[in-house]
């Protein structure tokens, strides 16, 4: 059995789901209704939370860890999300 290669697991406060007419029983008219890379409607039911993202980064650097992967689920049909994060983590907190 290979060695695990993680130490620790954040998860991101950011959430999106597939706008399904006529099956979907979760619409809200709060959410932002965004457009998908394939063409699909999908709700932002839990935007980007920097801040908190922002104070898990830097437990992990006084942790000592200086580098990390990046897993978004579904970042395939929502890229904006991808990019964002990726930004965030380059740019802003020099990862």
């Amino acid at each position: 059995m290979p060695e695990v290669l993680y130490k620790h697991v954040i998860g991101v406060k950011c959430r999106v789901i597939p706008a399904l007419p006529g099956s979907c029983r979760m619409e809200n008219q709060l959410w932002r209704k965004v457009k998908g890379s394939t063409g699909e409607d999908l709700y932002v039911i839990q935007e980007l939370d920097e801040a908190q993202l922002k104070e898990d980064l830097k437990t992990l650097r006084n942790l000592g860890i200086d580098s990390l992967a990046v897993v978004l689920a579904h970042s395939y049909t929502l890229v904006n999300s991808f990019d964002q994060t990726k930004t965030f983590l380059l740019v802003k907190n020099d990862f």
